[in-house]
């Protein structure tokens, strides 16, 4: 899926976390309203970018980032989402890190 690719490419540094985000606030919420489910796409990009759990093989192992910045992050990407869109995308992406879990 896109999520995976805009994730591994983020990850690897070949597009800034900063870029991403000016992307997802600019243009996703004028995607919304063309395609409603597209907030799944920034559920997905939540939990590729969620801190690395110990011993789990999905998350994202960098020096420096921990669960304050990945929630930041989280603020920074949702806070120009009506605010049903940012509950349904925070909830979707721990919905997908319970069954990674699993």
């Amino acid at each position: 899926p896109v999520s995976d690719a805009l994730a591994y490419l983020t990850k690897g540094q070949r597009i800034k976390l900063g870029a991403m985000e000016e992307a997802i606030n600019l243009h996703l919420p004028g995607t919304l309203r063309r395609c409603p489910s597209a907030w799944q796409l920034l559920s997905c990009l939540l939990v590729h970018w969620f801190p690395r759990p110990k011993g789990y093989g999905w998350g994202w192992s960098r020096v420096g980032w921990s669960w304050m910045e990945w929630w930041k992050l989280v603020e920074r990407v949702t806070g120009a989402l009506a605010a049903e869109t940012a509950f349904e995308a925070i909830c979707g992406a721990l919905g997908q890190m319970e069954e990674y879990e699993d």
